[in-house]
């Protein structure tokens, strides 16, 4: 297939949510973990779920039940190796809840405890075990403005033929022993390794050249793509002069520390990027992979994840062409819990509009450009901090308030 290029526009938000696990395992945990696996109803040969999801920053939000629970919403996330509920969600009387052990993730140690007798319903899918992994995720909803009841995850993914629809925010499952596929996309091989998926792509070095880079597909991350910057730093892919943004992320361990910038182009396949950004991390020391590759990519296509094949097929969206932008302001913005309504300045870059316009930590955002704040959802708030010109905010700032006008600039 002849290679497309395509400049592109579409938002990349400020922060990414990484859910893959990194670093060890306690092996013996692990093990047990994996004694207990899921079962997901079949679908049989020819036929088809439609299941419709909420877009969060490219994230894919599935309405699901938990045990009878009503309202329950998890993210669909191909880079987590297995299916996990929240602790913090749970009703206790539907629930049985077992020990309680450590485990190494993005961010930090996190404790994890083991859940008893789960069935989740998604649709007209049912997803049972005998026992499940439990996390406390309540410390990511405020950085996507939503519940986070639990992750569905790699198991889901390899059950199924898996069409995500990015731009009609629906899915369609199919069995894979009946699935042929027709159409024109592009097909690209993965790898598939103890429950993480990877596809090769490559990034034009600042020579000319091209260095091939092994990404985790991750339908979990917001990112476009997230490089280890241990990656960065073996490939010389930055120059001393090109312009880098600090940026805080989250990850279920806790906060990142991350670097943002623009890379001169990047392909899959046959289909070629210009200036796309890109995050990477401060700490340098793992290696293996090159990263991830995230919603703020696979959300300009209807993407099929095919995995009883070792392929994704990505067929274009009418957002392929468009841009990458990134916030201009230089706050990072998150939601304030229970409802979510409200909106607080987690950090703040130095140098950036908003350092300028004297926003600091832990400012509320009681109104937008006259608006209240809450008339935003946080994925709206973003694309409006993201484009270039004048944005007048109401702060609230230890009780008191104010009226700043940011001057909205690219950063990067």
């Amino acid at each position: 297939m002849s290679r497309r290029t395509y400049l592109g526009r579409v938002l990349v938000v400020a922060f990414a949510i990484t859910s893959t696990i990194a670093g060890c395992h306690s092996s013996t945990e692990f093990d047990r973990a994996s004694s207990y696996p899921t079962v997901l109803s079949a679908i049989g040969s020819g036929r088809e779920v439609i299941l419709p999801y909420t877009s969060i920053s490219g994230l894919i939000v599935l309405r699901t039940q938990l045990n009878g629970q009503d309202s329950c919403a998890m993210i669909l996330d191909s880079g987590f190796p297995y299916t996990l509920v929240s602790t913090d969600r749970l009703d206790t009387a539907c629930f049985r809840i077992g020990p309680v052990w450590q485990e190494a993730m993005p961010g930090g140690d996190v404790e994890i405890n083991r859940v008893y007798d789960i069935t989740i319903h998604v649709g007209g899918i049912s997803i049972t075990a005998d026992s499940l992994r439990g996390f406390r995720l309540a410390g990511l909803e405020p950085m996507i403005g939503n519940r986070m009841d639990g992750i569905v995850g790699h198991d889901f993914f390899e059950t199924y033929v898996v069409t995500v629809d990015y731009e009609n925010e629906v899915i369609t499952l199919r069995d894979p022993d009946g699935f042929a596929y027709t159409g024109n996309g592009e097909i690209v091989d993965v790898t598939i390794e103890s429950g993480e998926v990877f596809i090769v792509g490559e990034v034009q070095h600042p020579d000319g050249t091209w260095r091939k880079a092994k990404l985790k597909l991750d339908t979990g991350s917001a990112d476009i793509i997230g490089f280890n910057g241990s990656f960065i730093q073996s490939e010389s892919l930055l120059h001393e002069s090109q312009p880098r943004l600090a940026q805080l992320g989250f990850a279920v361990g806790g906060e990142t520390q991350n670097w943002v910038t623009r890379l001169s182009r990047f392909r899959v396949g046959g289909v070629i990027f210009e200036r796309p950004v890109v995050g990477y991390s401060v700490d340098t020391r793992r290696g293996g992979d090159a990263g991830t590759i995230g919603a703020g990519f696979l959300s300009r296509f209807t993407a099929i994840f095919d995995y009883a094949r070792k392929r994704i097929i990505l067929e274009p969206n009418s957002r392929i062409q468009e841009s990458f932008d990134y916030d201009m302001s230089g706050c990072f913005v998150s939601c304030v819990p229970p409802d979510f309504g409200g909106k607080q300045v987690i950090a703040v870059t130095p140098g950036t509009p908003a350092h300028t316009a004297g926003i600091q930590p832990g400012d509320l955002i009681l109104e937008v450009d006259d608006q209240e704040a809450s008339a935003y959802s946080i994925t709206e708030l973003r694309a409006l901090l993201s484009r270039a010109g004048p944005v007048k905010l109401r702060i609230e700032h230890d009780g008191k308030t104010s009226d700043v006008v940011l001057e909205l600039r690219p950063l990067i």
